[in-house]
């Protein structure tokens, strides 16, 4: 995982420090043409920090500057960044991990995935000569084979063109920025007034000759996938449930079903062996290894997680379970004043959740030593971090924006912990599974609305729900991935994410909706009952299979801390509303 910036000026060359590491490194990242955040690059890799300035070759008054901040994580040896391509002066900058494809196969251990990516774009760069449109034809195509979480800039010196993107599900944060006399490109906010690229292909432009403020500046080459597409063939006829409060036996599942399952199964299962595997292998001094964390509310999905990275890690390896939990001042006044006794401030839903799950899997999987870490946040905290996360998060900025980005950043800080305890450098999430498997209210509300108009229309209800599925599916690029990459990256800590695998989406789109939803099930059980069922018959799961989904700002409390605010809104802009 890395933090890259690449920034194309007119006769404003920035002032570049020499080159240090992350964690010495005081001065600006660069200066340009606005205000400057310097250490939030480095902040995302602390390995290693580089910095590299070239002209525009031919165009004298334009200069390109790259920079890029490198977290290590796969490969004996670090990869420095910026890559410089051999023979040549065009360089790349990546952020991302490639799991299949590339030649990557089977060792995710030992070889360094932004090396195989620079290798291959070496061979493109003499392959291709025709045009710089044509090669960014031979690039979509080559990220197109891979799976990966990816954003990346790459500059042809020979085309004197920037290419630049972000994975189709926008799994990797990257933002832009362009003005009359500069262009710019970064993992965080560095300039001011970023916005966040879109994730629906590849981009260039010409470093030498674009008027970056002009609309038509950019080019893109739109992803060409159909991963997304949701099946929403008619739902036949379906046999009513014996019981909407209660699981279907196994045996009641039809074999079709079944069947759905054990490939779901065996596609997570795989998604979950590459990322908990791509990671460098442990120091003989390492005592004890814990290369893996996952973000834990004791959820269902999150203890899928759990489960699977048992299965594909060695039995030493323990598993932490990053749990965290806000000390509420508005909740904890309003429960005060209704039981008139002290209360323990971070006994919140997701923590109480998580303790129960945690004596679960240590029931199902005794041989495993799973790892609580319960991180308490104080309210001063909040208020002594509050404006720097509020810079990490930009250009998000709503109420809910920063509620999600509060639990999410003092999670990955492991906050109030010990600093000698180990920490994991990969986070897994369960982000993904909601939108895919029908884990929102709005999904059984679709379906509920349409039966209340009309109890006979049980065919719309159901193509109701597939539609709104769909509309979640298809935006899941859009839905903040690269705010949480920017939120947990800040620690030096990469997020993975299982569920948004390629072919772990691919799959479930195929899938008629009631195989992954069944609202005629009460809640807990209808909701995601794929996953649900895959829990409690695979993976021993019983107490998983049945909670009920609760969003992290109301688990942990991150949300609405402040005495009054109890009636804003997560979609109001964060200084609009009254914690401000």
């Amino acid at each position: 995982m890395c933090g890259i910036s690449v920034t194309i000026l007119n006769d404003q060359p920035p002032v570049f420090p020499p080159p240090v590491s992350a964690d010495t490194m005081t001065g600006p990242a660069f200066e340009s043409d606005g205000p400057i955040v310097p250490h939030l690059l480095p902040r995302r890799g602390p390995d290693h920090m580089a910095l590299h300035s070239m002209p525009i070759k031919g165009c004298a008054s334009r200069t390109i500057h790259l920079a890029a901040s490198v977290l290590h994580l796969r490969g004996s040896s670090i990869c420095r960044q910026p890559v410089l391509l051999a023979g040549t002066t065009s360089a790349l900058c990546w952020n991302g991990q490639v799991y299949h494809g590339l030649g990557v196969n089977g060792d995710l251990q030992h070889l360094n995935d932004t090396a195989l990516v620079a290798g291959r774009l070496e061979q493109l760069e003499a392959e291709i000569t025709a045009s710089k449109h044509a090669f960014a034809l031979a690039l979509r195509d080559m990220f197109e084979e891979i799976e990966a979480e990816f954003a990346f800039a790459f500059y042809h010196s020979g085309f004197r063109t920037l290419y630049f993107g972000r994975d189709v599900f926008g799994r990797r944060s990257l933002l832009i920025r362009s003005s009359e006399s500069s262009f710019s490109l970064a993992s965080v906010d560095l300039t001011g007034n970023c916005q966040e690229l879109d994730a629906d292909g590849l981009y260039y432009v010409d470093a030498a000759t674009a008027s970056f403020a002009a609309p038509d500046s950019l080019t893109r080459i739109p992803w060409r996938t159909s991963l997304t597409t949701v099946n929403l063939a008619p739902t036949p006829s379906l046999p009513p449930p014996a019981d909407p409060a209660l699981f279907p036996p196994l045996t009641s599942i039809p074999s079709d079903q079944q069947q759905a399952i054990e490939t779901l199964y065996g596609h997570l299962s795989e998604s979950v062996r590459v990322r908990v595997l791509a990671h460098p292998p442990d120091s003989p001094n390492t005592d004890p290894p814990a290369p893996i964390a996952i973000l834990f509310s004791g959820g269902l999905d999150c203890s899928i997680l759990a489960a699977l990275a048992h299965t594909h890690l060695p039995p030493e390896v323990p598993i932490d379970l990053i749990n965290v939990a806000f000390a509420n001042p508005r909740a904890l006044s309003a429960k005060q004043s209704k039981s008139h006794q002290v209360v323990d401030p971070y006994l919140v839903p997701d923590r109480i959740t998580a303790r129960a799950r945690l004596s679960e899997l240590e029931a199902v999987y005794p041989m495993r030593h799973w790892r609580l870490l319960e991180c308490n946040v104080p309210y001063a905290r909040v208020e002594a971090e509050r404006a720097h996360i509020l810079r990490v998060m930009k250009p998000t900025n709503t109420v809910m924006d920063l509620s999600i980005a509060l639990a999410l950043w003092f999670a990955a800080r492991q906050e109030g912990l010990d600093p000698a305890t180990p920490r994991a450098k990969i986070v897994l999430s369960g982000l993904g599974a909601d939108e895919q498997c029908g884990g929102y209210s709005r999904h059984r509300g679709a379906f509920d609305n349409v039966l209340k108009a009309d109890p006979a229309n049980v065919e719309g209800a159901w193509a109701a729900l597939a539609r709104e599925l769909q509309v979640d599916v298809a935006r899941i690029a859009t839905r903040n991935l690269g705010r949480d990459d920017r939120i947990i990256s800040d620690h030096g800590r990469e997020v993975r994410l299982p569920f948004l695998d390629a072919r772990v989406v691919g799959y479930l789109s195929t899938l008629p909706v009631h195989f992954k939803c069944d609202p005629r099930y009460a809640k807990g059980v209808g909701d995601k009952v794929i996953l649900r069922v895959l829990a409690k018959y695979k993976l021993g799961l019983h107490s998983a299979a049945e909670e009920e989904k609760r969003a992290i700002q109301f688990g942990a409390r991150s949300a609405k801390l402040e005495v009054g605010t109890g009636k804003d809104t997560g979609g109001m802009v964060v200084g609009r509303a009254s914690i401000e």
